[in-house]
Order: structure tokens, then C-alpha cells, then sequence
């Protein structure tokens, strides 16, 4: 079934829909480990239980920001994303803008 939105967009709304469930979650003790370049440069991550399709929490200290907007995300199923380069800690300059977290692939 076609439908319009009023603004020129078509959707196709599908026969039937998926069943409801309980969200999965990414377990805090199977997170994985921080390379040793990003916790020497200052990065602290929380090991906690995190429901999936949320970021891992992650920060720098004060006076320093990441320096990428990669973070750990919980995927589908309850499972953590893979990183291949984690961010790190770099001290804010007057040309540096903290930057906001998005989550990897």
C-alpha cells in the first residue's frame, strides 16, 4: 500500500509487521579492551550493562576532548561494535572545538 506524507514523499507500508521484543543488551563485563595509546591519553570508559543502538559512555578528563567522533556502539542483539581506532585524549587548544560522538559501524 502506497501513501503520501502530503509534501510529494511516498511510503509503502508494509502487509504485515515485525513482532515486538525485549531490547537486547550489550553486557559491561564483555566490553572491550581500550588500547593502551587511548587510557595513556586519558580516556576512561564506562564497563557497563547498555542497551543496544546506545553508545558506550566514554569521556575525557577536564582540559582535554576526543579527538574523533568514534565511540563503541551496542549493535543489534546485544553485541559491541568492533573499533579499529579508538579515540584519544587531546588537551583543548583555543583553535580545538570539543567535538560530539557518533557511533561506529
Amino acid at each position: 500500500v502506497l501513501t503520501s506524507d502530503g509534501h510529494g514523499a511516498e511510503y509503502k507500508i508494509p502487509k504485515t509487521w515485525p513482532a515486538c521484543r525485549d531490547s537486547a543488551t550489550c553486557a559491561g563485563s564483555s566490553f572491550p579492551e581500550i588500547p593502551t595509546a587511548s587510557l595513556d591519553s586519558g580516556l576512561t570508559c564506562q564497563k557497563v550493562d547498555t542497551l543496544e543502538f546506545r553508545l558506550g559512555e566514554c569521556s575525557c578528563p577536564e582540559g582535554k576532548t576526543l579527538d574523533s567522533q568514534l565511540l563503541l556502539k551496542c549493535n543489534k542483539d546485544g553485541v559491541w561494535s568492533s573499533m579499529d581506532a579508538w579515540p584519544t585524549c587531546v588537551a583543548i587548544t583555543t583553535t580545538a572545538a570539543p567535538t560530539t560522538a557518533a557511533a561506529s559501524t
